[in-house]
C-alpha cells in the first residue's frame, strides 16, 4: 500500500511540474521587479542578485524564478531566505501524586507543553511544531450548580438542599481542591413570560403555594469550599413561576460566564451544571415582550441579581459558545428525559459540553455530575484564536494506542485518563506577508483549560540583500535610484532598467524610434515593450520559452518540428534557427547519418531491397515495405513460394517438373537425410523452415535462407507419408463399446423390472392383509368335531395329502428313415439328361427323387444312424465345403467328401488374395447388427415379461375373486374355525400350499 502512495505521489509529481512547465510557474508569472517581491510569490521562487544576469532584452522580473531554473541559467548568488522556530517558554509538563505533600497552586500547574513561541514565516513556507499535553492529577476544580427554580422543579429543590456536602464528599476522589457555587433562573420579569398584575408578582403560583417573586437569575452562592454554607443557602431557597414552558436559562449561562469576579471563577477547571426540567429561549424570542436589543455580552448583576433581563434579548447561541470558550467553562446540561434531544443538539454546537438525564425528583444529580466530568475531562480539544490574514492553521494528533487524526480530528484526542500524555503537531502557513514589519499573535489553548500557548508571528518581507542596498546609485543613472540585490530598485517617477527614463518620457516618438528594427514599423518586433528606447521582450507562458535579441526578433521555440518535437528533440532552437547535435542534420534535425536502423536482422542495409536515406529505408520494390524492407503484404509467403521448386529440384516431381531447370534457377537444394540435420534457427541470422505437402498427402521438408546476396535451400531427401489405420483397434473398440451399452441397458431393464415386481407384490399383500374371509358357512359333522374337541381328542392333526405318478409300461420308441427332394418336373429340377445324372456339376450328387423309404420302423438306434448317413452306394457322401488362408494372405476354396468306404477332395476356384477392406460399411454393419440384436432381444424380453404379468394378474385376480378359507379337515371332521387362526396359518404356506386350502 505504501509503495502504491509513493508511486501515485511521483506521477503526480510528474504531472504538476510538466503542467508547470507548459503553463509558467507562479515565480515567472508574478512579474517581480525586487527581491521582496519575489520572495513573497511562494517559497520556490528565489531571485538571483548577480548584476550581469540578465541578457539583452530580458526584464528585471527575469531575476525572479524557481531556483533551480536560476541556477540552471548560470546564476551564481541566489536570495532565498527561509523562516525558522524559537522556543521562547518551555517549562515541562507538571508530575505530582494527589497523596503527595507537596500543594502547588493552580498557576504552577503545567498540563500543556511549550508555552511560548516565535516563528518566521516566509510566504508559502511551512512552519511546524509539537505541542506536549498531560492530565495532571489532583487539578483543582470549581463547579457552579445553576438551577432552574420554576414551580415544575419543586421536589428537585428538596434533593438539591443536602448537594453541597455529598458532592464534595464524592469529589475528594477527584481532587482536594473542590469548591461550589449556586445560582437560580427563571424567566424574564415582562409580559408575556410571567404575569405582571401585582398579586403575581409577589407570589406566582396559586394561593394555597407560597412562592418568592419570578426574576431573571441570581446568584445565591459564589464559588465557596464550605459545602454546609451551600446546604444552608440552597434549603432557603423557594420557588418561583412562570407562564410559558420554555425558560430564561440562557440569560442566567451568559451572566455565569462573565461575572467571572462575582461568581468567583479560578484559572482552574471551570464546570457549569445547568438544572432544568424545560426548553430554553434564545435571540429572537425577546421580541415577544418588546425587547429588540441584543445581549451585549457584558456582566449586569447587582447584589447578585441579573438587572438587565427586560432591557436585552436572549443570548444566542453562537454568542454563548464563545463566551464559555473565551471563559474556559465546561458545561454540564442535567436534563429530563423528555428533552434529553433538544440538549443532545445544543452539546453538538457547544464544544466541550455534556448532556446527562435527570431523574424526576434530581435524586441522581451526583451520580450524574461525575459520570459528566469524567467525560470532559478524558477528552482535549486544541482551539485556536482569530488567526491574521493569509495565515491557514493545521493539527494532526497522536493519541492513545498510535491513533493519529488528521483535519477536525487532529485537533483532538479522546479517553485520555489522568497521567496520560498526547502529541499534537501543529503546522502554521502564511500567504504573501500579511503584516510588514509588525508583529501578530495567535493562542492555542486546550477547551476547558485554563492554560495556552502563545505564538508570536513575524513575516519575511525583504531579502537581506535589501539591508545592504545602496541608495542613489550612480549605478541607476546618475543615482535615480537603490542598487539593491544586483538591481536598481527605482526612484519615484523613474523607469528601466538602470532607471533610465522618467514616466513622462516613455512613449515619446524618439524612444520608440530605437526599438524599430531596420526603420520598421513594428515596435521590438512585436513580441515586448520600448521602454526609454529599449526592448524589453515578453514572456511567454512557459518559462523555457522565451524571445531574445536587442529588437525581441529572436525566440527558442519557433522552429522547425519533427515527430510533434522542437528540431526533432536532436538539436536546441537559436533564434527560430535549429542547431542539431553531432550525427544529425536537416532544418528540423530530423535526418540521422548514422545507418544503423536501416540494417536488417540478417545484417544486410534495408535486407538488400531499399536504400537507407536519413535512418530510413526507401525500398527499390514496391511490394515491400516496413523499416527495413522486410514486410511484404501481397507475397504468398517464402515456403510457399519456393514449394514448386523444391519438389521439382529435389523429388522431381510437383507442378513445375516439366520446366524446373528454367525456372527453378536461384537456388540449388542441399539433400540432406534427417530433420535434425537441417540448419537450426540459431545457426543463420535469416532463416525460414518450412513443412509442404505434395499430391500424395506427403510431407516433405525444407529450409530457407539468404546469405550474402545468395540463396541456401536444405532439403530432407526422405518423404514423410501417413500409414492406413489400424482395423482390429477402431473395430474392437466399436463392438466393446455398443456391447458395454447394451449390458447397460440391460442392467437398468433388469433393475426396473426387480422394483415393479416388488411394488406389484407389495401390493398382493397389501389386498391379502385386507381380505374378509367368510364365516358363515357351516360344514356337515361340525357338531361331532366339536364334540370330539371337547372331549380332548388326543389324535386330531391336520391332514394335507400329496399325489403322485407311478409307471405302469415302458416300451423303447421305435425309429424310421426316409428322403425326400422335390418333383421331378420343370420349374423344380431341370429335366436335362446331364442334370438328371448329376444335378451338382462339378461336384458329384445323385439323381433327383421325390420321396424315398430308407429305414423300416426298427429299435435297433444303431442301424437307424448308420442308415442316416450311408443309405446306399448311389447316394452323394458326406461333404464339408472348407475355405482356408495361405501363407500369403490368400484364401483357397476346396470340399472334402467323407464316403462310407472312402474319402476324396475337389479344389474350387482360384486362390482369394487379400486386399484392405472398407472400414466403413463393415464398421457400420457391426454396429447395425449388435444394434438390431440388443432392440430384438429387448423386444422379446419386454413381450414375455408383459405375458406372464398378465398372467400372473389374471390368476391372483380369479383366486382372490374365489377363495373362501374357513375350514381344516380335522380326522375326517370338519370345524368352522376363526378367521384369525386361519391367517396364521396362511402365512407359512407355499403358494401351492394355498391351493391346496382353495375351496
Amino acid at each position: 500500500m505504501e509503495v502504491k502512495v509513493v508511486v501515485m505521489a511521483a506521477l503526480l509529481g510528474i504531472v504538476s511540474v510538466c503542467n508547470a512547465q507548459l503553463d509558467g510557474n507562479e515565480c515567472t508569472k508574478a512579474s517581480a521587479q525586487s527581491c521582496g517581491e519575489c520572495i513573497q510569490v511562494g517559497e520556490m521562487c528565489g531571485w538571483c542578485s548577480t548584476e550581469a544576469f540578465l541578457k539583452q532584452g530580458e526584464s528585471k522580473s527575469a531575476r525572479c524564478d524557481e531556483i533551480k531554473a536560476l541556477e540552471s541559467k548560470g546564476c551564481s548568488k541566489v536570495e532565498n531566505p527561509r523562516g525558522n522556530i524559537t522556543i521562547d517558554e518551555n517549562k515541562p509538563v507538571t508530575n505530582r501524586k494527589k497523596d503527595g505533600s507537596e500543594k502547588l497552586k493552580p498557576d504552577q500547574i503545567t498540563q500543556i507543553q511549550p508555552q511560548k513561541l516565535t516563528l518566521k514565516l516566509r510566504a508559502g513556507e511551512q512552519q511546524k511544531f509539537s505541542l506536549r499535553f498531560k492530565r495532571a492529577e489532583d487539578y483543582p476544580i470549581d463547579m457552579y450548580y445553576l438551577m432552574d427554580l420554576s414551580y415544575s422543579m419543586k421536589d428537585d429543590l428538596e434533593n438539591v438542599k443536602n448537594l453541597g456536602t455529598d458532592l464534595m464528599h464524592e469529589m475528594q476522589t477527584i481532587t482536594s481542591d473542590f469548591r461550589i457555587g449556586f445560582g437560580s433562573f427563571v424567566e424574564k420579569t415582562v409580559m408575556p413570560y410571567i404575569s405582571t398584575t401585582p398579586a403575581k408578582l409577589l407570589n406566582p403560583c396559586t394561593s394555597d403555594q407560597n412562592c418568592t417573586s419570578p426574576f431573571s437569575y441570581k446568584n445565591v452562592l459564589s464559588l465557596t469550599e464550605d459545602g454546609k454554607r451551600f446546604n444552608t443557602l440552597v434549603s432557603q431557597q423557594q420557588i418561583s413561576g412562570n407562564l410559558d414552558s420554555p425558560e430564561g436559562g440562557f440569560d442566567a449561562i451568559m451572566q455565569v460566564a462573565v461575572c467571572g469576579e462575582q461568581i468567583g471563577w479560578r484559572n482552574v477547571t471551570r464546570l457549569l451544571v445547568f438544572s432544568t426540567d424545560a426548553g430554553f429561549h434564545f435571540a429572537g424570542d425577546g421580541k415577544l415582550g418588546g425587547i429588540v436589543l441584543p445581549n451585549d455580552g457584558k456582566c449586569h448583576l447587582t447584589n447578585n441579581m441579573y438587572t438587565m433581563s427586560h432591557y436585552y434579548d436572549y443570548p444566542s447561541i453562537a454568542h454563548l459558545v464563545q463566551k464559555l470558550s473565551d471563559n474556559n467553562i465546561q458545561t454540564i446540561f442535567a436534563v429530563t428525559e423528555e428533552f434529553q434531544p433538544v440538549y443532545k443538539e445544543l452539546k453538538n454546537l457547544i464544544p466541550k459540553s455534556a448532556v446527562g438525564t435527570l431523574s424526576a425528583n434530581s435524586s441522581n444529580v451526583i451520580k450524574l455530575i461525575i459520570d459528566a466530568y469524567n467525560s470532559l475531562s478524558s477528552e482535549v480539544i486544541l482551539e485556536n484564536s482569530k488567526l491574521p490574514e493569509g495565515v491557514s492553521i493545521s493539527y494532526v494528533s497522536h493519541c492513545k494506542n498510535g491513533v493519529s487524526e488528521t483535519g477536525d480530528n487532529g485537533r483532538k484526542c479522546s479517553n485520555i485518563s489522568i497521567g496520560d500524555e498526547v502529541l499534537f503537531d501543529v503546522a502554521i502557513t502564511a500567504k504573501g506577508c500579511p503584516s510588514p514589519g509588525k508583529s501578530e499573535t495567535i493562542k492555542i489553548k486546550p477547551l476547558g483549560f485554563n492554560e495556552e500557548v502563545v505564538v508570536v508571528l513575524n513575516f519575511i518581507c525583504e531579502c537581506e540583500c535589501h539591508k545592504s542596498g545602496i541608495p542613489n546609485s550612480p549605478d541607476c543613472h546618475f543615482g535615480n535610484g537603490t542598487l539593491e540585490c544586483g538591481a536598481c530598485r527605482c526612484n519615484e517617477g523613474r523607469i528601466g532598467r538602470v532607471c533610465e527614463c522618467s514616466k513622462d518620457d516613455v512613449r515619446t516618438e524618439d524612444l520608440d524610434a530605437n526599438c524599430r528594427m531596420d526603420n520598421g514599423t513594428d515596435i521590438c518586433s512585436n513580441n515586448g515593450d520600448c521602454v526609454c528606447g529599449t526592448c524589453e521582450c515578453k514572456k511567454r507562458d512557459n518559462p523555457e520559452e522565451r524571445y531574445e535579441g536587442k529588437y525581441c526578433e529572436c525566440d527558442n521555440f519557433n522552429c522547425d518540428r519533427s515527430n510533434n518535437k522542437l528540431c526533432g528533440g536532436h538539436g536546441r532552437c537559436v533564434c527560430r534557427k535549429c542547431v542539431c547535435d553531432a550525427n544529425y542534420t536537416g532544418s528540423a534535425c530530423d535526418c540521422p547519418l548514422d545507418k544503423q536502423p536501416c540494417m536488417a536482422s540478417n545484417g544486410q542495409e534495408c535486407n538488400g531491397r531499399g536504400q537507407c536515406e536519413c535512418g530510413v529505408c526507401k525500398c527499390t520494390d514496391t511490394k515491400f515495405q516496413g523499416p527495413t524492407c522486410e514486410i511484404c503484404p501481397t507475397c504468398p509467403g517464402v515456403c510457399a513460394e519456393h514449394k514448386n521448386c523444391v519438389q521439382c529440384l529435389a523429388f522431381k516431381s510437383g507442378e513445375l517438373k516439366d520446366v524446373c531447370e528454367s525456372t527453378c534457377k536461384n537456388f540449388k537444394p542441399i539433400l540432406v537425410k534427417k530433420k535434425e540435420d537441417l540448419p537450426q534457427p540459431n545457426s543463420q541470422p535469416f532463416l525460414t523452415h518450412c513443412k509442404e505437402r505434395d499430391a500424395n498427402d506427403c510431407w516433405f521438408f525444407f529450409t530457407y535462407a539468404t546469405k550474402n546476396n545468395t540463396t541456401e535451400v536444405y532439403v530432407v531427401e526422405e518423404l514423410e507419408c501417413p500409414a492406413g489405420p489400424d482395423i482390429i483397434p477402431i473395430v474392437a473398440g466399436l463392438v466393446a463399446g455398443i456391447v458395454l451399452i447394451g449390458l447397460a441397458l440391460l442392467l437398468i431393464w433388469k433393475l426396473l423390472m426387480i422394483i415393479h415386481d416388488r411394488r406389484e407384490f407389495a401390493k398382493f399383500e397389501k389386498e391379502k392383509m385386507n381380505a374378509k374371509w367368510d364365516t358363515n358357512y357351516t360344514f356337515p359333522h361340525c357338531e361331532e368335531v366339536k364334540a370330539l374337541i371337547d372331549k380332548s381328542c388326543p389324535n386330531i392333526s391336520i391332514e394335507n395329502p400329496r399325489g403322485s405318478i407311478s409307471v405302469d409300461q415302458n416300451k423303447a420308441v421305435t425309429n424310421r428313415f426316409g428322403s425326400f427332394l422335390e418333383k421331378l418336373a420343370m420349374p423344380f429340377v431341370k429335366t436335362t439328361p446331364k442334370n438328371l445324372e448329376n444335378s451338382c456339376a462339378p461336384l458329384h450328387c445323385t439323381r433327383p427323387f421325390s420321396y424315398k423309404n430308407i429305414l423300416n420302423l426298427t429299435s435297433n438306434g444303431q442301424e437307424f444312424t448308420d442308415v442316416k448317413y450311408w443309405s446306399t452306394e448311389q447316394q452323394a457322401p458326406y461333404r464339408t465345403h472348407c475355405k482356408e488362408c495361405h501363407a500369403n494372405d490368400c484364401w483357397i476354396f476346396f470340399t472334402y467328401e467323407e464316403g462310407k468306404h472312402s474319402d476324396s477332395a475337389h479344389s474350387g476356384k482360384t486362390p482369394e488374395c487379400y486386399t484392405n477392406p472398407n472400414i466403413i460399411p463393415i464398421a457400420a454393419g457391426v454396429i447395425g447388427g449388435i444394434v438390431l440384436i440388443g432392440l430384438a432381444r429387448l423386444l422379446i424380453w419386454k413381450l414375455l415379461m408383459i405375458i406372464h404379468d398378465h398372467r400372473d394378474f389374471t390368476e391372483f385376480e380369479k383366486e382372490k375373486m374365489n377363495a373362501k378359507w374357513d375350514t381344516f379337515v380335522v380326522m375326517g371332521c370338519t370345524e368352522q374355525i376363526s378367521t384369525g387362526i386361519l391367517e396364521s396359518h396362511w402365512e407359512g404356506l407355499s403358494r401351492h400350499e394355498m391351493l391346496a386350502w382353495r375351496r
